[in-house]
This record gives structure tokens, sequence and C-alpha cells, in this order.
């Protein structure tokens, strides 16, 4: 059994905002610490949950990078539907040159850009977890077709604002893919907007 985040996290860092409901997410990423394979957060704004990832893999010297995808300066497209608008979750605290800070110790590395292109060219190895968080079907649909090819049947793939009324593309893209197969939900928390997944 695996170290819970608070054994082995300092207090300093759990205590940073974190965008999506942790105590939500940490079980399923707990999981996937067993499952072989990196991390990638997509859309993670100031990129203190994968700094909290990054913390939990090193203390449990597993061979895992954690990768932060973001633009870094907000959105850079409307939602044609939802309230998502261009240049909402704007940094404004130098997030990527504060991880870049961090990556000198931990295995986390920031990644600029629009993840429908950045995730093909930085991700190769297999993921053990996945967390979406893109409020955009037509920011969704292309980035995950572009990795779905390093998902394995055990990755933990986790989806925010499933459902949630702002962001109103989120949940027909994701149904759509269960539909289809491609993956099956495992679980899904209606007060936190979250979904989780596995290839299906």
């Amino acid at each position: 059994m695996t170290a819970q985040i608070e054994q082995v996290v300092p207090r300093a860092v759990l205590s940073l905002r974190t965008e999506a409901n942790l105590s939500v997410v940490n079980p399923w990423f707990e999981k996937s610490l067993s499952v072989p394979g990196d991390i990638a957060e997509v859309g993670c704004y100031r990129g203190t949950m994968a700094l909290k990832f990054a913390f939990w893999v090193r203390a449990l010297h597993q061979d895992k990078i954690v990768f932060a995808f973001d633009t870094f300066k907000g959105f850079t497209v409307d939602d044609s539907v939802g309230d998502t608008r261009i240049g909402a979750y704007r940094d404004n605290d130098n997030a990527e040159d504060e991880l870049w800070k961090w990556a000198m110790i931990l295995p986390i590395v920031p990644v600029k850009g629009d993840a429908r292109k950045t995730c093909s060219i930085y991700l190769a190895r297999p993921l053990s977890f996945l967390w979406l968080d893109l409020d955009i079907a037509d920011l969704l649909g292309p980035t995950f077709r572009s990795i779905e090819h390093l998902l394995t049947p055990q990755t933990i793939i986790g989806l925010d604002d499933y459902g949630r009324p702002g962001t109103p593309s989120v949940k027909p893209w994701a149904d759509s893919v269960e539909h289809v197969g491609r993956w099956r939900k495992l679980a899904e928390d209606h007060s936190a907007f979250i979904a989780f997944y596995q290839r299906g």
C-alpha cells in the first residue's frame, strides 16, 4: 500500500490552492501509483495539483514524470456554448517560472502552449494518470485523440467539469467517448463535477 499524500507532502505545499477538489481526486491518483507510466495534468492553471503529485511521486522514489500542460496565459478560444472566454484562467503569478524552479528538485515538467499540439510532442511513455481540465469539448477532443495511444487499460483518467453548468460541452463530449467504447466510467462525483474513466 502506498503512503497517503498527507504523509509525504509538506503541509505548506498541501495548503496551496488547487481548483479541483483534491479530496475527490487523491484516492484515484493513489490507485494509479501502482500503474507503470508518467502523469499528465492537462490544463494545470497554476500547476499546484501537479506540484503536489510530483512531491508524492518523489517521496515514493517512483520512476514517473509529472507533466503540467497549460498556455499559462489563459484560454485562447471562447467556448461557443459555455462561460469560458478568451483570457479566462490567465496566470498572474508567474506559475510557469515557479514550476521550473520546482523542476530542479522534483520530477515535474511544465509545458507551455496549446495542449492540442504539445501533448503529442512531449508525452512519449504510457500514462498511469491523466487529468483533463480543458473546459471545452473542442479542446478536449483533439487533445485526447493525440495521446489516446498512451493510455493502457490500467490508466486512471480524471475529467474535471463533468456536468458543471458553466462548462456544458464537457459532459456530452465525455458521454460520446463512453458511448463508442473508447473509455468506461469508473465513478462520478456530482458535487465536485468530476468523473473518472479507464480505457474501454
